[in-house]
């Protein structure tokens, strides 16, 4: 049999779509569901194979290869029947959301992150504001800090509030999008809801723009929703990111905590937070906590979150009143 260099996974494709769905989901019963994402998410994109791959792929099916007329040309309709045959056992493992989202068009997407953010923006600025923060949503963190930065002014907030309240949107409505996106930028020069958007992506792209923009549109997003404005700012900065802090800034910060609520917070914290925090006490303090973190035993996570977060309100409250500056956003403008 010819060698090939033909990947293990894109070979397993390959054998699937020979053996037909009934055969193909009998197989992928016994898989992990790693495995079964990687080899379907192979078999989706599969271009035309030619008799003699197959032949040297898997001679004991050769016959039946053959039989097609010399190549076989998989469609994504096949890659589609199959996985609704894998969805009630993939469902069972509680990971079908990665296996899905591999149906999910991004070519739009990519093309929109090559594109220069000025002319991103000019186009994204005539399209409704609910659909700009889908696309948007689907950007890394930095991309869409860029393009939202772009984005007039007047629109900025309603789009990153919509973006907050975004939680699940059917795959036929992404793909859509996403032509929409691939027919527009290139003239400037799957059956389950996929979870998109929400607080914690929206608090990672503000971190990423200049904090005077940033501060706008929190109060923007304020004036229209008091609660979703709270969540995103609790996400802006947590507990662990306090090891980003300077020395002068993070002794400002514990000055204000009392020493018990620190032992508390740090019983969940990593190993570089505490050595942050311990280098910047005293050793007398230092030993102080250790013996507290020791003396009360097990706690409840949620009492040990509590403590972080009331670290945290007292962190930002010191940051909006000019005393610390967190430095995890984008960089900021320079006064001479």
């Amino acid at each position: 049999m010819a060698e090939t260099n033909i990947s293990y996974t894109k070979k397993a494709a390959i054998l699937l779509y020979v053996l037909g769905e009934d055969m193909a989901f009998e197989i992928l019963k016994n898989l992990n569901s790693h495995e079964v994402k990687e080899v379907l998410s192979h078999l989706n994109k599969l271009d035309e194979v030619s008799e003699n791959e197959l032949n040297a792929i898997m001679d004991e099916f050769y016959n039946q290869a053959a039989g097609t007329g010399g190549f076989i040309k998989p469609d994504r309709a096949y890659a589609s029947k199959l996985m609704k045959k894998v969805e009630k056992i993939m469902k069972t493992k509680k990971e079908e959301d990665d296996v899905y989202t591999e149906f999910i068009n991004d070519e739009g997407i990519e093309l929109l992150k090559k594109t220069d953010p000025e002319l991103a923006a000019n186009f994204l600025k005539s399209q409704h504001p609910q659909v700009i923060a889908l696309i948007i949503s689907r950007l890394d963190a930095s991309s869409a800090a860029t393009i939202t930065e772009k984005l007039p002014k007047k629109i900025q907030s309603d789009v990153i509030a919509r973006m907050a309240n975004l939680k699940e949107v059917a795959p036929d409505v992404i793909n859509e999008i996403d032509e929409l996106l691939v027919k527009e930028l290139r003239n400037l020069g799957g059956k389950q809801k996929n979870a998109i958007g929400g607080i914690k992506p929206v608090a990672e792209i503000l971190n990423h723009l200049p904090k005077s923009i940033e501060g706008k549109i929190l109060d923007a997003i304020s004036e229209m929703d008091k609660e979703i404005a709270q969540k995103i700012k609790e996400h802006m900065f947590v507990f662990e990111d306090l090891v980003m802090l300077d020395g002068r800034d993070l002794q400002a910060v514990l000055k204000e905590v009392d020493g018990q609520k620190l032992a508390l917070a740090l019983k969940a914290a990593s190993d570089e937070l505490k050595e942050k925090i311990f280098s910047n006490v005293s050793e007398r303090v230092k030993d102080m906590i250790i013996d507290d973190m020791e003396t009360m035993g097990p706690v409840k996570l949620k009492d040990v979150e509590k403590a972080q977060q009331d670290v945290v309100a007292i962190a930002r409250k010191l940051e909006e009143d000019g005393k610390i500056s967190f430095g995890i956003g984008a960089e900021e403008e320079m006064v001479v």
